[in-house]
């Protein structure tokens, strides 16, 4: 039987699901199958995300985000509610309602990520990366940023401390 994560929603804003487990989490790397039925567009979290040193309340987020666009992928920070693209990434190119592997990393001040679409082989080089010292440590989860939808999780797993997120086995 097969489990999975499916967070529907409708209404404007950011709809972010945390794992609680993980609360205060500084060096963290995630692995995340995802697939998404709306694209959230070029800004925002695109067709779905990896949120990481999260913390805040619904319009004052704090957060890094790693994002899966249609065309590519991006790194972002909300700060306060507010937003901004830290870096823009190649990578893979996806749809809606197709599936795809976001590795997203936060260690120290760097931060990275890596995508490609479900069924092709992980790169072996990181999609974007960047640096940033604004959050230190704070929730785990993923995220959509579309008006509605369907954002589903097949498989999420973690490494703390710089040990890396084990793929599927």
């Amino acid at each position: 039987m097969s489990k999975r994560l499916i967070g529907t929603h409708s209404g404007t804003g950011r709809k972010l699901i945390a794992w609680d487990e993980l609360d205060n989490a500084d060096d963290i790397e995630v692995l995340a199958k995802l697939r998404a039925s709306t694209d959230g567009g070029t800004a925002g979290m695109g067709v779905g995300a990896i949120v990481l040193r999260a913390s805040g309340a619904a319009g004052s987020e704090n957060a890094f985000v790693f994002t899966q666009l249609t065309a590519g992928c991006s790194i972002r920070r909300y700060s306060n509610g507010g937003e901004a693209q830290l870096q823009y990434g190649g990578g893979a190119s996806v749809t809606v309602n197709q599936w795809y592997w976001l590795r997203a990393q936060a260690i120290g001040t760097a931060l990275k990520l890596r995508n490609w679409r479900d069924g092709d082989a992980e790169p072996g080089t990181w999609s974007a990366q960047t640096t940033s010292a604004l959050f230190e440590s704070g929730w785990v989860g993923i995220g959509h940023g579309a008006t509605s939808g369907v954002l589903s999780c097949d498989f999420f797993s973690y490494g703390l401390n710089g040990a890396p997120a084990p793929g599927p086995t």
